[in-house]
């Protein structure tokens, strides 16, 4: 006795609709794991960050080291303090290229594409890559800031105080990668 198998056939114009994109509480567990994505690719590809970490730091070195003497700051004050403080904002600017270029290597790669199919959170990508880069930035200001140290800035008034102004930095620069590139993450 010969037995057929037979396929069955699946109506397209009545199929059910694919699932909404519902995180059920997991969009902080995916900005995670997909900023753990990110900061694994820099890690493979350690010249971005070297490239990163040394324009401040050839700017910090060469004008702040170098040149503190042949530049007098207005009011008498000390040049290394406009120096850092322009060198802060200056790292926490370039931390937006490098999120914008992800950004739009995943869009070339169709790996955008691929996250929308899945049931994840849309701005857990960008959120993700801000993260990635905040992390990132954090560290190379740090090094900054030990370089600065080590070459005569001090910073005025207690460590907490400049601690709130490294977070109000990082946290402006956050903000401006999440509203200059909101329109990836849909």
């Amino acid at each position: 006795m010969a037995t057929s198998t037979r396929t069955p056939v699946v109506d397209v114009a009545h199929a059910p609709a694919s699932p909404p994109a519902v995180t059920n509480g997991r969009p902080v567990t995916e900005t995670f794991a997909l900023a753990g994505r990110r900061l694994r690719h820099l890690r493979r590809t350690p010249g971005r960050l070297v490239g990163i970490v040394l324009n401040p730091l050839v700017m910090l070195l060469a004008v702040g080291y170098l040149f503190k003497d042949a530049i007098v700051a207005p009011q008498g004050g000390d040049y290394q303090e406009y120096l850092m403080a322009g060198i802060a904002v200056q790292v926490g600017l370039a931390g937006i290229g490098p999120t914008a270029i992800s950004i739009a290597m995943d869009l070339r790669a169709g790996l955008m594409d691929r996250f929308r199919s899945l049931s994840i959170s849309r701005a857990a990508v960008l959120v993700a890559h801000a993260l990635a880069d905040l992390l990132v930035g954090l560290a190379i200001l740090a090094v900054i800031t030990l370089v600065g140290l080590a070459i005569g800035w001090r910073p005025h008034g207690d460590p907490l105080s400049v601690a709130a102004v490294f977070a109000v930095l990082l946290v402006g620069t956050v903000w401006t990668s999440l509203s200059r590139f909101r329109r990836a993450a849909v």
